[in-house]
């Protein structure tokens, strides 16, 4: 590989962690709203939900709608829609709701565990630059504006 397609692929990751790192803060801040809503104030200053073992379904929904099926029908998350970037499957075609819900399965590990060391570092040093969850879903990660498909 030439000096020019890891400036490439660097720029791809970039977007890749930025988009990640704005989506998932997102996310959070949805559940945190939800949590200030749904929960109250103790005696001693903690909040507790009221509904607690109900609550872990609306984040888990929050979760289903902020990306699987957002991605599903747009190809991107919000984000990386901003970031330019897309979904699709190994054969080039649309990611649909199942092989999304399978590539962020596994976002525990790849962006989570060590923050997120374990994804960029896969990215970056695997053939078809694929997290864990892009290899189990079967997918890659493309800059829109590329009318060749340069994955990351």
């Amino acid at each position: 590989m030439v000096y020019q397609e890891y400036i490439k692929y660097d720029r791809i990751l970039a977007r890749r962690v930025g988009a990640a790192l704005c989506d998932y803060v997102c996310y959070f801040i949805f559940c945190y709203i939800y949590f200030l809503i749904v929960s109250e104030k103790l005696e001693n200053g903690v909040r507790m939900a009221k509904l607690f073992p109900y609550d872990i379904l609306v984040y888990i929904g929050i979760w289903l709608i902020w990306f699987p099926l957002i991605e599903s029908l747009l190809g991107s998350t919000l984000f990386k829609l901003l970031f330019k970037l897309k979904v699709i499957f190994q054969d080039g075609s649309r990611i649909n709701f199942y092989g999304t819900f399978a590539r962020h399965l596994l976002d525990l590990i790849d962006l989570f565990f060590f923050f997120g060391i374990i994804g960029i570092i896969l990215a970056k040093v695997t053939n078809k630059h694929q997290r864990l969850g892009d290899m189990l879903a079967g997918t890659y990660v493309i800059m829109k504006e590329d009318n060749k498909n340069t994955f990351s």
